[in-house]
């Protein structure tokens, strides 16, 4: 069996910032947001307490690029190609690498003076960069879902060219630059309906994943949709629930289940005692 502490041990020497996830996932054991590193004497007795734990990394120092597999929905790796195609291999330098056990691609670049510092969700179609503080990425050995490691590929971490740190700049501007004309374009004159879409489509946090689901189960019923549509809708919402870190943090499918059905029952008996 593999020493697990005795990795993350290293990587704490090596002056990252460790993180324990639970074993055969990318969900942290620990609330970790916003607080220090932990120090030597705390991955001791987490990775004590349970040793199969995974190992990732919080982007402190360094981000990463992040390129998925077709197997999530978009082409990660097409999108990569034609970055390089449009802008040159130069701009993305031969650095440290890491092989994702669904055989995506982690790409290790160090910041400058702090910077890049915030997350790009689909920077580019399959393509992620995580940056923030609180972000993290898994590092080998680690094991996901399916039973297979992250491996290394190279183990020097490369500056970024300044052109990476431009065209990422030049990402962030357009990013808030849409987001603003798309506030101001809907900001008056908003109906209930436009509301309730607002809250379809918005992201929604993991603290609140059962109220959520509940409450636009609710909504959703006044409409007068179908179940089967009401039902679609909420299986949306539920897979763009997102924890502290802005990762990925859906419901378990028998819990949106239990929740919707509750819901619903609780309609027909109000509407069968006449209220």
């Amino acid at each position: 069996m593999l020493n697990m502490m005795k990795y993350a041990l290293y990587y704490h020497d090596k002056g990252f910032s460790v993180l324990p996830i639970e074993p055969r996932s990318k969900k942290p054991a620990i609330q970790f947001a916003n607080k220090p590193s932990l120090t030597k004497e705390e991955i001791i007795k987490l990775w004590k307490q349970n040793p199969s734990y995974n190992i990732a990394i919080r982007t402190t120092d360094h981000f990463v690029i992040d390129i998925d597999t077709i197997d999530h929905g978009k082409d990660g790796f097409k999108s990569f190609q034609a970055l390089k195609q449009q802008f040159g291999d130069a701009l993305f330098p031969p650095t440290l690498e890491v092989r994702t056990g669904s055989g995506g691609l982690h790409l290790w670049y160090k910041k400058k003076e702090g910077y890049p510092n915030k997350q790009l969700i689909a920077w580019r179609d399959g393509i992620d960069l995580k940056a923030h503080i609180n972000n993290y990425t898994l590092v080998p050995p680690s094991v996901s879902s399916n039973g297979k490691q992250y491996g290394w590929i190279k183990r020097e971490i490369a500056e970024a060219p300044k052109g990476l740190f431009s065209l990422l700049k030049a990402s962030e501007k357009q990013s808030n630059s849409n987001y603003k004309k798309l506030n101001y374009a809907n900001s008056s004159n908003k109906n209930w309906t436009g509301r309730l879409l607002d809250e379809l489509t918005e992201k929604h946090y993991k603290g609140a994943r059962n109220d959520t689901i509940a409450s636009l189960t609710g909504k959703l019923l006044i409409t007068g949709a179908s179940i089967d549509a009401i039902y679609s809708l909420l299986l949306n919402v539920n897979n763009n629930f997102v924890d502290e870190t802005g990762n990925k943090a859906p419901l378990p499918l028998k819990e949106v289940n239990r929740t919707i059905q509750s819901i619903i029952e609780g309609r027909v008996r109000a509407i069968e005692q006449g209220h």
